[in-house]
Parts: structure tokens; sequence; C-alpha cells
């Protein structure tokens, strides 16, 4: 019984290590199945922000090619406008010539007029004598001026003719209609139908009338809106093309400017290269007139080096004389005669030396005094 009660823990404890294992290894495989989906996610995102961003390169590729060409579209319209301007100023310069030649011919014509008479003749004396003829006259001739004037006011007359035709017509309808009027309303029965009628039959022409001249409205109104609706596109591609001048303006500007600065830059440079070079110049100079010095200097002292080897030849014939003309007699004296003599004779090798060490010359052997 013990043994089987201690038992039953041991069992519920495996029994809640294995739930619990197999928990964590469920919890385990759906973190990772989260994980491989996030992970696949980002992978995706990665490659959605790689297009984007190949698009977005493509697009500003794109605007700026587009800027480029709106900008060459923009300067060769500024151009056409520019030849357009001119041509209308040479039109008008022309038109206004040729207005001002018909400005001086009118005058003229007027100024022969002046003389005419109210029924279009010229008197006699109007013509130079200064008094006038009794019962003569002169019909003019009709300038082109004249006749276009006469031509003009003749029509004129005709459409005051015409328009007073037409009040007239306008004022026997409206009569008519209120005489129409009033007898559909005295009649009654058939009469008041047969007044309707006519009445009704009235109110129909004035109302075609009526519509004929709205329609006439409704068309100069839209006239005049698309005359308005173009001046305005005018107008704005003219305010667009001034815009885009004053940026090209202000980018020649900005570039001349930027040019400026650079060419103070370069001239400062130069300056200084300049400054370097003459510099450079009076150091070259300075080393000349140095080495020149150094040539001059090793050539007296070569000079002085061959006079002390003539010395040192004449001073060892002395010597050699003073030997055998001492010979025996000399003693310490004699000694330190011929050491002070090697000193002398070794000193033009070890000046040679000093000037050019690659001569190795073996020191000079003293003189040995007679014992």
């Amino acid at each position: 019984m013990q043994r089987a009660q201690a038992g039953r823990p041991r069992a519920s404890a495996v029994l809640a290590d294995r739930a619990c294992r197999t928990e964590v290894e469920v919890g385990n495989a759906v973190l990772t199945n989260e994980i491989g989906l996030l992970e696949g996610a980002l992978v995706r995102s990665r490659e959605r922000i790689r297009s984007f961003k190949q698009e977005r390169k493509g697009q500003r590729e794109l605007i700026g090619q587009t800027l480029q060409m709106a900008l060459a579209g923009c300067q060769g319209r500024v151009l056409e406008l520019e030849a357009e301007l001119d041509s209308l100023r040479h039109d008008a310069a022309e038109r206004i010539t040729q207005l001002e030649q018909e400005l001086t011919r009118d005058k003229r014509v007027r100024a022969t007029d002046q003389g005419r008479d109210d029924d279009g003749t010229i008197s006699i004396g109007s013509l130079g004598s200064g008094k006038p003829t009794a019962g003569l006259s002169l019909r003019p001739a009709v300038s082109p001026s004249g006749r276009r004037a006469g031509s003009e006011s003749r029509r004129i007359a005709e459409l005051e003719n015409e328009l007073q035709a037409m009040h007239v017509k306008v004022d026997v309808q409206r009569k008519e209609i209120e005489s129409l009027r009033t007898d559909a309303a005295r009649a009654g029965g058939a009469g008041a139908n047969a007044g309707a009628n006519a009445g009704a039959d009235a109110g129909a022409g004035m109302g075609a009338g009526a519509h004929q001249e709205q329609r006439q409205e409704a068309g100069l109104r839209d006239i005049e809106n698309a005359i308005r609706v173009q001046q305005e596109e005018y107008k704005a591609m003219i305010e667009e093309l001034e815009a885009a001048v004053r940026a090209l303006e202000g980018r020649l500007a900005r570039a001349l400017r930027d040019l400026g600065s650079k060419e103070g830059v370069i001239a400062a440079v130069e300056h200084e290269a300049g400054a370097a070079r003459s510099q450079l110049l009076e150091a070259e100079a300075v080393v000349e007139r140095k080495n020149g010095d150094i040539a001059q200097l090793t050539s007296q002292l070569q000079l002085c080096i061959l006079e002390l080897k003539t010395l040192s030849e004449k001073s060892r014939e002395v010597h050699s004389r003073q030997r055998t003309a001492f010979d025996g007699s000399g003693g310490a004296g004699g000694a330190r005669g011929g050491g002070n003599m090697a000193r002398i004779l070794a000193f033009p090798q070890a000046l040679e030396l000093e000037l050019d060490p690659s001569q190795t010359r073996h020191p000079p052997v003293a003189l040995a005094a007679d014992t």
C-alpha cells in the first residue's frame, strides 16, 4: 500500500513533466512557425522596398527627362513668341504707316472739300480769284474717299429705314394682339373659344420671337465666353512662359555668379603661383651665386694646395740636405726638427682628404731622428 501510494506522485509528476514538455514543444513549433512567417514578411517587405526605390529612381529619371523636354519646349516656345512679337511689331508699324498715309490723304481731301457749297457745287470765285462770280458753278470730281463715304451713308440710311419698318411691323402686331385679346375677353361661348385660340396663336408667335431673341443672346454669350476662355488660356500660357523665362534668368545669374567666384579663385591661385614662381627663381639665382662662390673658393684652395705641395717638396729637399750636412751631430734637436718637418709635409695631404674623402692616401712617414 505504501509503495502504491508512493508511486502515484511519481506517475503524476511524470505525466505533468510530459505535458509540460509537449506544451513547450508545441509552443516552440508555434513560435518557429511565427518566426518563419515574420522572416518571410520581412523578405517580402525588403523586396517591396527595393522595388519601390527602383520605381522612385525611374520616376525621378523620367521626371528629369520630362523637365528637360519641357524646358526645351519652353525655350522653343519663347523663341517662337519672340519671333511672333517681332512680326507683330513689324505689322503694327506698317499698319500705323498706312493709317498715317490714309489720314494725310483724308486731310487733303477735306482741305479740297472745304470750298464746296451746300448743294455740292464749287463756286468759281473760291478757286483762287478771291471774288465770287454770280451764276457760275463747277461740279467737282468725286474722289474715291468721297464715293466710299457716300456709299456708307446710303447704307446707313437703308439700315435705318429697315429698322423703322421693323418697328412699324412690331407695333402693328402688338396692336393686333391687343385687339384679339379684347375680342376674346368680350365674346362668349364659341366666340370665346375662337378668341382664346387666336390669343394662343398670337402668344405662340410672341413666344417664337422671344425664343429667337434668347437664342441670339445665348449665342452671343457663348461667343463671349469662348473669347474669355481663350484670353484666359493665352494669359496663363504667357504667365507660364514668363515664369520659365524668369527661372532661366535666375539660373543664368547663378551660373554667372558661380563663374565669377571660380574666376576669382583661379586668379588668386594664379597670383600665388606667380609669387611662388618668382621666389623659386630668386632662390635658384641665389643657389647659382653660391655655387659660383664655392667653385671660386675651391679653385683658390686647389691653388693653395699646389703651393703647399711645392713648398713641401722644397722642404724635403732642404731637410735631406740638412741630414746629409748634419749627419751624426743633430741629437735631440735634430729629432724634434724632423718631427716638425713631417707634420708640415703631411698638412697638404690632410687638406686634400678633407676636400675629397674618396682619395685614400697613406699618412706620411715621420722622419726618424738619428740615434
